[in-house]
This record gives structure tokens, C-alpha cells and sequence, in this order.
């Protein structure tokens, strides 16, 4: 079963809050992802599904609406249909990467959070 890609103008807490774990990720990690760390659907990514179950939170959309299957992985292909990540590796080794658009949004992110603003509108 294919999600609708969501773009950027719909991204709420889920989205922002993968895209910095993936900025970590190639920074520190050389773009290698910890599975553990994701929410992941072992019925829709079965390869990507981690050893701490399959249960999975809807993915927070902004304006407080959700997506009931959308899970974390789900986020990152929303992530390279907006042009800010890319995936390599194997499908069961992914190596994930930042655009330079990727960069420039991740940075602002950032910045934003450390301001206590997000673009969702919310606060911590």
C-alpha cells in the first residue's frame, strides 16, 4: 500500500523532528540509521522493522491533523519527494543524506528550535 506523499506545507512535529534525527544521523553517524530510533510499520517497511514491535503512532500533520499509517520512514520518502534527502545504501541498509536544500532547511530548523518556535506554531 502506497501513502500520498505529504509535502512541506503539511508537516507537522513527526516530520521536523525526523529530519533533524537524519541531519544527526549524517553527521555523526555517516548517514547510517538506527532502526530502533523510528517509528516504523513492520507491515508496510518489513524490512526496516526493528525488534521493539510494530506499534505505531500516527504521524502528527500540522494544524493537529494526523496520518494513521504514515510512520517515520514514511516522513523521510516525504523528505526526497521535497528534494531535501536522499536515500543510498540498500533497502535494508539505507544511508541517508541531506540536500543542500535538505542543509538549508535543517539549519533553519534548528535555529528556529533553539528560539522556541517551530513551524508548526507550536511550542515545546
Amino acid at each position: 500500500m502506497s501513502m500520498r506523499i505529504i509535502p512541506p506545507s503539511e508537516w507537522g512535529r513527526d516530520h521536523w523532528s525526523t529530519l533533524l534525527y537524519i541531519e544527526t544521523r549524517a553527521v555523526d553517524y555517516h548517514g547510517e540509521i538506527d532502526r530502533g530510533d523510528l517509528r516504523i510499520n513492520g507491515a508496510r517497511h518489513p524490512g526496516l522493522a526493528h525488534v521493539r514491535g510494530d506499534f505505531v503512532h500516527p504521524t502528527r500533520l500540522r494544524a493537529g491533523r494526523i496520518e494513521p499509517e504514515h510512520d517515520d520512514w514514511d516522513c523521510v520518502e516525504d523528505m526526497v519527494a521535497a528534494e531535501m534527502v536522499e536515500i543510498g545504501g540498500t533497502g535494508l541498509s539505507p544511508i541517508v543524506r541531506l540536500t543542500d536544500f535538505g542543509w538549508q532547511v535543517a539549519s533553519r530548523l534548528r535555529r528556529d528550535r533553539a528560539n522556541f518556535q517551530f513551524p508548526e506554531g507550536g511550542s515545546r
